[in-house]
């Protein structure tokens, strides 16, 4: 069986079953259903429906349900009044009646079919509503991952001006050491010249951030001491071979701010 959403009635095979809500009281309907001539008596909320094929009774409803055929002989008396009513109307009578009858049905339907589309319209308004939720969250999802995405270029960026700043920095000391030494060349024995290079270098090499920051200096013939710490072996050498005057067996200092008392660290 098969539930007839426009009719709200049942199909039984290619028979229709009609339901006690389709109709209103005291209606009585003679209506072609297939190959069936369905009669229908609704008197105080109970729909009565016969269905006959010719003159033949092949089955009958009670508010939508079958009533088996053993006990037909309980409701013999409606079944009577109903065939005779029927009989007893005029043709043209029954006509209209039907035809009335039939548009009811009719509009009825288109109701149901209304509300449906309106059910239908909340249904999808919710799901879009839901939707339209759950692509906020997804954003205020995103929304941190994006933050801590711009704080990371932000910090490379200023790691890459660092490191320009630093690289820029490095060439201006080159700069220097290279002007120093230009110099040192036209005047051998000046030893400001010959400081502003060592101080240069220093600065290259990371020993120092500035010239401000030079204090004092020992450089000899034995060690290399910048602001009173002495420097690794290869740093000494560095320097040695560079500015240490050759005294043959001869010990030779240079000294800058720099307190012979002071202990090297």
């Amino acid at each position: 069986m098969k539930t007839d959403a426009k009719q709200g009635s049942i199909n039984a095979g290619n028979l229709r079953i009609y339901q006690p809500n389709e109709f209103g009281d005291h209606t009585s309907l003679q209506l072609p259903n297939h190959q069936y001539t369905t009669y229908l008596l609704k008197e105080r909320g109970i729909l009565y429906q016969l269905n006959l094929k010719g003159k033949t009774l092949i089955s009958m409803q009670v508010n939508g349900k079958a009533v088996p055929a053993e006990s037909l002989v309980v409701y013999q008396p409606v079944i009577n009044q109903m065939l005779n009513k029927q009989a007893e109307e005029p043709a043209e009578l029954k006509s209209i009646r039907m035809a009335d009858e039939l548009a009811r049905i009719d509009n009825q339907a288109k109701v149901y079919d209304a509300k449906a589309r309106l059910a239908d319209a909340a249904a999808a308004k919710q799901k879009a509503r839901l939707q339209r939720e759950a692509a906020v969250k997804q954003i205020a999802q995103v929304k941190p991952v994006a933050e801590v995405r711009e704080k990371a270029i932000e910090a490379r960026g200023l790691a890459i001006a660092d490191s320009i700043n630093q690289t820029i920095y490095v060439d201006a000391a080159n700069l220097k050491i290279q002007a120093y030494a230009a110099r040192a060349k036209t005047q051998p024995n000046a030893e400001p010249t010959d400081r502003k290079l060592l101080i240069a270098e220093l600065i290259k090499d990371g020993i120092i951030d500035k010239a401000d920051n030079l204090s004092s200096f020992k450089l000899s013939t034995r060690e290399f001491i910048v602001n009173g710490k002495k420097q690794p072996e290869a740093v000494y050498q560095k320097f040695r071979a560079k500015y240490v005057r050759a005294t043959g067996h001869n010990d030779w200092s240079w000294y800058y701010n720099y307190d012979t008392t002071t202990e090297t660290k």
